[in-house]
């Protein structure tokens, strides 16, 4: 039938991808109410909220990062195959598994880096420069849970792509 500690992790990534979903989709909703009233205050009331903009950057961010397992998982992302299309369909399935575990790497190094940076805005009580000023290690925070959420999809994918490669007829090269 399959391993049932398989079906476990996949529902629970199932789980995540759909949680970050749902965050991604308030997140979107609360950048256009924040952009709504500060246009409003701005020019119906001539007051001008200094925080709008700020804001809706670190939502910006906080959505791409975010929603890039769950777009990773759709294979929403894009791709550039005018050179792989040309490889016969045996060494493309191979190619994926390198491009999949190098793009494992990339994201491994990024996360370890922001949850370093992440981990300093805590410790120092790191604020914004901005006349707000932010603590940023809350905000901050989304880039190690996006990137963690991102690699553990990236470790799906590439053992499933494994496993396609090496279940690959040969006859098919």
């Amino acid at each position: 039938m399959g391993n049932p500690a398989l079906k476990l992790t996949e529902r629970i990534l199932d789980f995540f991808t759909k949680a970050t979903e749902m965050i991604a989709r308030v997140m979107v909703v609360a950048m256009v109410v924040i952009m709504v009233t500060g246009v409003i205050a701005r020019y119906a009331f001539n007051r001008p909220l200094g925080f709008v903009d700020e804001y809706v950057m670190y939502l910006m961010v906080g959505l791409s990062v975010l929603a890039a397992n769950y777009v990773l998982k759709e294979k929403g992302h894009i791709k550039v195959d005018i050179v792989t299309r040309l490889l016969p369909p045996r060494a493309q399935a191979w190619l994926l598994v390198v491009t999949d575990i190098l793009s494992m790497f990339a994201v491994a190094i990024i996360l370890i880096q922001v949850i370093s940076m992440t981990a300093l805005s805590f410790e120092t009580g790191t604020i914004s420069i901005t006349a707000s000023r932010t603590p940023m290690g809350p905000i901050q925070l989304m880039l190690p849970i996006g990137f963690g959420l991102l690699l553990v999809e990236f470790l799906r994918i590439t053992v499933v792509s494994i496993k396609s490669a090496v279940s690959f007829p040969k006859s098919e090269s």
